[in-house]
This record gives C-alpha cells, sequence and structure tokens, in this order.
C-alpha cells in the first residue's frame, strides 16, 4: 500500500500497493482536507513494514534482527491481480517471529465478496497473534463514495464472519475524509498513511490511530530497495494480543533471588531453595510437560543442578494444570558448585514435545529473560558440606534447628543463637556449636588478665576434598 501525503498542499498524490501506480491508473489524485486533527504517538511503539510484489523476494530473518517487530502483507488489487509473492511472505513472516497481517488494495468496481473470499482463501485459518485483515482504501475506481462505503461494509462483514477479528482499515485523511457514512466504521482499527511528518493526521471519524505508515522510502536489510514504514501505537505485547494470545506464553511474577543486575553470593556447594514465578498468559492451559528448562543454549545442563532438579537441564515443572490466567511457582533449589566465579544462569519454558514458548508465534518469555547471576565465593576459615542447606548467608541450618557460621564465629542475633545471654551447649555427636564455660550467672567478676586470655572454640563441620 502507497499513499503519499502533504499538509502543505491542497492534492496527496496517492500510489498503488507497495509500488507503482494501479492498473487503471486513477490512483493518483485525491482531494486533502483542509483542517487535519494531529494525533503524536504513546511513549511506546514498534516498528513494522507493508510489503507487496514491488519488494520481491524478502529475508524476514535478517528483517526480524534488524528490529523489525510487524509485517503486512499484500495478497492482491481486486480479484485480478493476485501477489505472487504473498505466499512467500505469509509463512516467511511466521517463521521469523514477525506478527504477521494481511491487505488487500479494494476495488469498489469489484464484487466485494469476491474480493474478500480471495483473501480469506489465501491467509487460510488465522493463527494466534495474527493482526486482523486489512482493507487498503486508496481510489474510487470509478465509482462514488457512496458506493465505495457500500460496498466496503460487506467487505468487512464477510471477513470479520469468517475470521472473528474485526478486519482494519488503511486510508489517508485527504481521500478518506471525502467519502460519506464513514461513521460505521468508527469501531474499526484505523491504519493512518501520512508520510514525512512528525505526528500523523487522522481522518474522520477517527480521534486516534493504532498503526501509522509514516514513509514509503525505507530501507530495512532483508529487502532491496525501499519499502514502506509502519508504527503500531504501542507495546510488542499489546500488538501481539490483537490477534489474541499466543498458545504458549508466560508472564514474569516474582522469584525468590534477587534480579540479574544484582548478584546472588553463594558459598561452595551451599543450597538455596529458589522458585520462578509466572503468570499463564497464553491460550493453552498448562500441564505435567510444562517445565523450567535451561537455556543459552537450550537444554543446558547446569552447575547448579542437584537431586531435586527434574533432569540436569529441567529445574521443575507444573504438577497439576494452570488455566490461562492463572500463576504457578517453578520451585527447585540451587546448589553452588564446587568452584568459586561468578556465573550466569538462564531460564525458558517449555511445553516438551510441542514448543518452547520463546518460539515464533509463542508468548515468550525469551530465552535470555529468566536470569540469575550467582557469585560463588569460598567458604572463610574452613570448608563446607555439600548438600548442606544453608540461609542466604551461608549459614548451614541444623536438624535442630542451630545455625553454624561458615568459618567461625557466632550467629549475628539472638535470633539466631537462641535467647539472648544464654551459651550453646554440645549435644551429643554434634559439632554444630560448643561450650566456652559455665554461665554468665556463674562467673565471678573477670579480672582484664582473665578477660585477655579466654578463647572461644567453635567447630565447624568439614567434608573431605
Amino acid at each position: 500500500m502507497r499513499l503519499r501525503a502533504a499538509v502543505q498542499t491542497i492534492t496527496v498524490l496517492l500510489c498503488a500497493a507497495g509500488c507503482g501506480s494501479a492498473p487503471d491508473g486513477d490512483a493518483e489524485k485525491v482531494g486533502w482536507t483542509s483542517q487535519p486533527v494531529t494525533v503524536c504517538a504513546g511513549t511506546s511503539t514498534v516498528k513494522g513494514v507493508d510489503v507487496s510484489v514491488y519488494q520481491g523476494s524478502i529475508d524476514w530473518a535478517q528483517v526480524k534482527a534488524s528490529g523489525i517487530d510487524f509485517g503486512i502483507a499484500r495478497v492482491s488489487d481486486g480479484t485480478a491481480n493476485p501477489d505472487s509473492t504473498f505466499a512467500g511472505n505469509w509463512s516467511g513472516m511466521k517463521a521469523a517471529g514477525v506478527v504477521r497481517g494481511s491487505y488487500q488494495f479494494f476495488r469498489a468496481s469489484v464484487d466485494p465478496t469476491a474480493q474478500a473470499n480471495l483473501l480469506l482463501g489465501a491467509i487460510g485459518t488465522l493463527e494466534s497473534g495474527d493482526l486482523p485483515p486489512m482493507a487498503d482504501i486508496e481510489v474510487l475506481d470509478g465509482e462514488s463514495g457512496a458506493t465505495l462505503v457500500a460496498n466496503l461494509a460487506t467487505w468487512l462483514g464477510v471477513v470479520k464472519a469468517a475470521t472473528g477479528r474485526t478486519p482494519m482499515i488503511y486510508s489517508a485523511p485527504g481521500f478518506w475524509d471525502d467519502l460519506p457514512n464513514t461513521a460505521q466504521f468508527a469501531s474499526d482499527t484505523l491504519v493512518v498513511a501520512n508520510w514525512q511528518v512528525t505526528c500523523p493526521d487522522t481522518p474522520t471519524p477517527w480521534t486516534s490511530w493504532t498503526f501509522w505508515q509514516y514513509a514509503d522510502n525505507g530501507t530495512v536489510p532483508g529487502i532491496s530497495g525501499a519499502v514502506d514504514l509502519d508504527e503500531y501505537n504501542g507495546t510488542l505485547a499489546q500488538l501481539q494480543a490483537i490477534g489474541g494470545p499466543a498458545p504458549y506464553a508466560a508472564q514474569y511474577v516474582s522469584q525468590s533471588f534477587p534480579l540479574a543486575s544484582t548478584a546472588l553470593t553463594m558459598v561452595e556447594g551451599q543450597i538455596i531453595p529458589s522458585y520462578i514465578e509466572l503468570k499463564n498468559v497464553g491460550s493453552k492451559t498448562w500441564d505435567s510437560n510444562t517445565h523450567l528448562g535451561t537455556t543459552q543454549p537450550r537444554d543446558r545442563t547446569s552447575v547448579f543442578a542437584d537431586g531435586t532438579w527434574l533432569s540436569p537441564n529441567r529445574p521443575a515443572g507444573v504438577k497439576g494444570t494452570v488455566a490461562p490466567g492463572g500463576t504457578y511457582k517453578f520451585e527447585f533449589d540451587l546448589q553452588a558448585p564446587d568452584k568459586p566465579g561468578t556465573y550466569d544462569e538462564y531460564f525458558g519454558v517449555v511445553e516438551d514435545g510441542v514448543a518452547w514458548f520463546s518460539d515464533p508465534g509463542q508468548g515468550g518469555p525469551p530465552d535470555d529473560d529468566l536470569e540469575v547471576q550467582v557469585k560463588v565465593v569460598a567458604p572463610d576459615g574452613g570448608v563446607l558440606d555439600a548438600g548442606v542447606v544453608r540461609d542466604a548467608g551461608g549459614a548451614s541450618v541444623e536438624p535442630d534447628g542451630a545455625v553454624v557460621v561458615p568459618g567461625g564465629g557466632v550467629p549475628a542475633s539472638a535470633e539466631d543463637a537462641g535467647d539472648a545471654g544464654s551459651t550453646p551447649s554440645p549435644s551429643s555427636g554434634s559439632s554444630g556449636g560448643c561450650a566456652i564455660g559455665p554461665t554468665p550467672d556463674a562467673l565471678p567478676a573477670p579480672s582484664a588478665l582473665a578477660l585477655a586470655s579466654l578463647l572461644a572454640l567453635v567447630f565447624i563441620r568439614r567434608r573431605a576434598r
């Protein structure tokens, strides 16, 4: 689709879809509105392109890598001119993870139902995340404005009935505002064409826009020659939601360890019970095949795995089911490796046997989104037992609740050590505490020499290395 608009002039040059004029040449001259309504984008936008046969063969993987997140491909010009590149563009966008859409250059002189059926046959069944089809309204095609509006309403009704989605309308104020009885389209999604301006003008009856074609001469890696550049007014998540939720998608809720911007400090061999809580924002129910898995790369054996993991690359899985809208805590242990250093661990969500949530067509999160950074340090003054459960400071927690501090010493608070003023007593077979003499009530007033010579013996459990 191609529309030129210039606020400074009274006329606007309109071109046919992609490049080149329409076969009958009547897309060239359309009046311009004298009082445009200018609406700027919000705080978040998403970049996209619209393409046709005029762009030739497109490398969609390269397009996606360049920062383009959606594409709208032409199906046909009326019924007489199907686009030979549509099938390749339709599948290519899907494979590359580009949110995909379709459009048809609308001919008021052609049976609207026949045009709609041609488009529907080309796109097949829309999948989750696909944008609704779009009508490209640029020319009267030798008909009156009233005929165009009536036929467009028919086209929209046929497409909506078949897809279950409200189609989108592409036009420019300079053409659209001369059409009669357009208030009936106020609830449809507007794709406004307005080039070389900072903020686009919106035609009546709309007071805002959802998509904006802001240039016809863009350059994008993976596409030969000039291409139309588009912008979505919102976030990528909102864009994806237009086509309904993806089958498998998770949204971050919380986690038990610090965000990756702050390292979690662990002592060699330390075990910390952990969890990542996620919300099911897809259309599919999670089940026993829904697992947390290692990523970067996927299915990598983790240095933090222990016996509580399902496998060295699967920390945890869903027990029971989680319906769309529900949340679940994936609970697992992090066991520090025996070598000091800083480690980055990445997790993703996978429906084993079906798809990773980060695959094209699914809703994420990306493979590098769920991360924990761990700084592993050697124990201060001794080597800790492997497999001993410890608190976040590295202290081991005994079965009876006693706390042993790595490297010797006593717990930092009375809450950790017991009642204030008391002294731990040794227990048979335990190395978690030691006696340092009578209780304070039984001690005579100490001399300076006695205080200086008092020794406190603290034992720490060790393991063979």
